[in-house]
């Protein structure tokens, strides 16, 4: 357990931000060298990252937004429960439960101090966080497009 939540926000920007700099790579390399397969790869892990960044425990994304902002459990819950009724994914399903127990947990025997983070600390986590999310949403119509091969 980080001591608090600045630090675990830290390590949970972390994984994101290496797997987001990868999947633009894969991207930008299927891109250059016109192959379908890797623009497909780096699409994937453009997704991926993006699912792991939603606000909900055990994902890395709700570990950063208890360095910010508790009540964006709520919105990332709220969130996690419309894609679930809309696809009907197992895996969302999954999350959903297992991150609950951690929300009560959290929620209601939060550690002494844990969430004691300096303004500028919680605003820094909020802006990295928002900067990644919108970078990773703003790539998706570039791993959408259709490579000419693939048009028949």
């Amino acid at each position: 357990m980080p001591r608090d939540a600045y630090v675990e926000a830290k390590v949970g920007l972390g994984g994101p931000v290496l797997g987001s700099l990868a999947a633009w790579a894969v991207l930008w390399a299927g891109h250059a060298a016109g192959s379908p397969m890797l623009v497909n790869i780096g699409h994937a892990g453009v997704l991926v990252n993006l699912f792991n960044l939603v606000p909900v425990a055990p994902l890395d994304g709700g570990r950063i937004a208890g360095a910010f902002s508790r009540r964006v459990w709520l919105w990332g819950y709220a969130a996690g429960v419309v894609a679930l009724v809309l696809t009907r994914s197992p895996l969302l399903l999954v999350v959903l439960v297992a991150g609950l127990f951690t929300l009560w947990r959290r929620w209601n025997h939060p550690v002494p101090g844990y969430h004691d983070i300096p303004p500028r600390s919680r605003l820094a986590v909020g802006l990295a966080y928002a900067a990644l999310v919108l970078a990773l949403a703003f790539t998706l119509p570039v791993g959408l497009t259709v490579h000419p091969d693939l048009r028949s």
